[in-house]
């Protein structure tokens, strides 16, 4: 009988008194870092050019430099074959239409033929009375028109050049066209008959009465 009672004593005592744990451990929170970005503060701008004030430029004198004038070359002229002395011409038109020609020859140069050369000579009398037209008139066309021509041993026109025009495009076509009705004397040398040069100078000017 005791032995029941102590052992109903021992289940009580076991129910009434709370079972004993072993003690937790310290648990420690979890600590939230937040990052915050460091404020960039903005770059230093250079100065700004326009606002600073310009210093003055200080002007140089200018001292002229005068340059000695370039000098000038003259191409040697191309040989001719027998030259000779250039034949004047004078073409005149008035405002009455009365139109002349008039040559003048000038006498044979010593050149190094000699006086064995006879230069060619012009043998056509010709009559200009409508080489000056009425547009030439009105509009008053002066100048001078210089041609070099080659005359062959027969005394025909071979080959010419204008050497100097005019301004004017009908005072150079009255020339060619002149040139190619005009007669020559072939040149002479001991006194047969050679190519030569012949300088023609048309001169047009209008004559008021």
């Amino acid at each position: 009988m005791a032995i029941v009672s102590l052992a109903e004593w021992g289940l009580f005592s076991l129910m009434r008194m709370p079972a004993q744990h072993p003690p937790l451990p310290d648990v420690h929170r979890p600590i939230r870092v937040t990052l915050v970005r460091k404020p960039s503060f903005p770059a230093q701008l250079p100065p700004n050019r326009k606002s600073l004030p310009t210093p003055p430029r200080k002007m140089m004198p200018h001292h002229q430099k005068t340059l000695p004038p370039k000098p000038v070359f003259h191409k040697d002229s191309p040989p001719k074959t027998a030259s000779s002395p250039a034949a004047k011409s004078l073409l005149a038109s008035s405002n009455a239409k009365s139109t002349g020609l008039g040559w003048e020859n000038d006498a044979p140069s010593n050149d190094a033929s000699g006086k064995d050369f006879m230069p060619p000579s012009l043998l056509t009398h010709v009559d200009t009375s409508r080489l000056y037209t009425e547009k030439m008139k009105d509009s008053r066309e002066e100048g001078d028109v210089v041609i070099d021509a080659w005359i062959d041993p027969e005394g025909q026109l071979i080959r010419y050049t204008i050497v100097i025009p005019s301004v004017y495009d009908d005072l150079n076509q009255v020339a060619i066209r002149l040139l190619k009705t005009l007669s020559f004397r072939s040149a002479r040398f001991k006194g047969k008959p050679v190519s030569g040069q012949f300088q023609l100078n048309f001169r047009f000017r209008l004559q008021s009465t």
